[in-house]
């Protein structure tokens, strides 16, 4: 049977009005709806709390696996609770010293039988040593309640209809996504890790180097759960970089490049140029010599190895740019996310300023980081007032970008882990010559300071020919 229209009567009801969680609204039946139980297993539920009253090791591990929450009868929770509250005092843990914690906050009520059912517990379950096994049972039980209240909200929110239908997807994307994946959080004292984080001083910093080694020397590298901000002016080479990163990237895994200004043949033309050393005027004439044939042989190998993944979609949402990010991580341990650019991200929330926008833009884009743990690379645009001045004798100069010149938001620098700018060394006749400085304006975790790279137009890159440091 195919889907009646909202508002159409199945049964004696609009289709408006049912409940998901008790019925079909699709069916043919002409019945009231059914009562179901949610997902549950009373026996593992019983069998937890047991172990975790009998084994300071079983509460350790039970603890890891599962929150209160997790338990469907409210009277399991209220008791897990009380364990995990005398456990992180230092107490001891068991069905007489909860019961005193029950009594004590005034909970003792909210559980059928009281401290007898305490003692019944510790004796129903079949052995502490199993405490993890039935953990993971009441943790695969409560997944599946949740699953029916996702459910629940994704068919209200289709009812609904409001705000942007792609962006409500994401959000509920990223919820379902979520289901499996949420853990309780640890609780320990800081001082707890402390070894294992001193061992891990013995081995070099997890970072994948950016293509240029003077830029390494002063902030080491693209490191997992980072946001980076390249910027420049209009025409500054920022798109050029921002390939040229992802390409560095992608030798190390995954890689999802938002292209919201180029489409994927003109990001394909750049890395032939930049791959291949094939002039950019001859890709854009289709005029390649005989030589230029060979060395776009050497490109296509060397760029069919990567594995970037482009959404070449304008006018993008912060969510949508998230969404491409997951499904690329879903393909194996992702490298990085790259956003070319930033200013060009859309949003649908038109009571929000441009400056809120998209500082709340960059704010989702650190969170992405964090929860893919790659580095997420920004391509930012700068302001486009002229940095040239006056100097000595006449000769044009520049002022050095600051994180003031970050184009529509000021709260950009502020999320931003790093800040790189890029900016062309004027030549005496005024034009932008071939030396490019790169600024390091912000580092959170090190120096700042500009260093001299080489601007290759001919060929859409930047390349790290050292040429001399200030």
């Amino acid at each position: 049977m195919g889907r009646p229209p909202p508002g159409e009567v199945v049964g004696d009801r609009a289709v408006n009005d049912f409940n998901p969680a008790t019925e079909d609204p699709w069916s043919n039946s002409q019945q009231g709806p059914t009562e179901r139980t949610a997902p549950h297993d009373r026996v593992a539920e019983q069998s937890v709390l047991g172990a975790m009253m009998l084994s300071a090791r079983a509460l350790s591990e039970v603890s890891d696996v599962l929150s209160g929450r997790d338990f469907y009868e409210p009277a399991h929770e209220t008791i897990f609770d009380a364990a995990r509250t005398l456990a992180g005092a230092g107490h001891p843990v068991d069905a007489i010293t909860v019961g005193d914690e029950l009594a004590r906050t005034g909970k003792l009520s909210e559980v059928p039988q009281g401290a007898v059912y305490l003692h019944e517990l510790a004796a129903v379950v079949p052995s502490a040593a199993n405490a993890v096994f039935y953990a993971e049972i009441v943790r695969e039980k409560a997944v599946h309640r949740r699953m029916i209240e996702f459910g629940e909200k994704t068919a209200r929110a289709g009812y609904q209809g409001e705000g942007d239908p792609s962006e409500r997807i994401e959000e509920l994307r990223a919820e379902m996504e979520g289901l499996l994946g949420e853990r309780t959080v640890a609780v320990e004292a800081i001082g707890e890790g402390w070894d294992a984080w001193e061992a891990t001083l013995e081995t070099p910093p997890v970072y994948i180097p950016t293509p240029w080694h003077e830029i390494n020397d002063l902030v080491g590298g693209f490191e997992p759960g980072g946001l980076y901000v390249v910027g420049a002016r209009p025409g500054g080479g920022k798109s050029n970089a921002g390939l040229q990163i992802a390409a560095l990237l992608a030798e190390h895994g995954p890689v999802a490049f938002s292209a919201l200004e180029m489409s994927k043949d003109q990001l394909r033309e750049r890395l032939a140029a930049q791959r291949g050393q094939i002039p950019m005027s001859s890709l854009k004439r289709h005029d390649l010599s005989t030589s230029d044939k060979a060395q776009l042989g050497l490109a296509r190998a060397a760029v069919k190895r990567l594995p970037i993944f482009v959404d070449d979609r304008s006018g993008v949402t912060v969510q949508q740019v998230k969404g491409f990010g997951r499904g690329v991580a879903r393909k194996g341990e992702i490298a990085g996310v790259v956003v070319d650019y930033l200013q060009l991200i859309s949003s649908h929330d038109s009571r929000m300023a441009v400056h809120e926008m998209v500082g709340e833009i960059t704010r989702q884009l650190k969170i992405l980081a964090r929860e893919l743990n790659c580095p997420v690379i920004v391509l930012s645009q700068l302001t486009r007032e002229s940095a040239q001045a006056k100097g000595k004798g006449g000769q044009p100069s520049q002022r050095p970008p600051t994180l003031a010149d970050l184009s529509a938001s000021d709260k950009i620098g502020h999320h931003a882990d790093v800040v790189l700018m890029m900016q062309r060394k004027l030549e005496a006749d005024g034009e932008p010559g071939d030396v490019l400085e790169m600024y390091v304006v912000k580092n959170r975790h090190g120096r700042v300071g500009r260093r001299q790279l080489r601007w290759e137009g001919r060929f859409a890159r930047v390349t790290s020919q050292p040429i001399g440091l200030y």
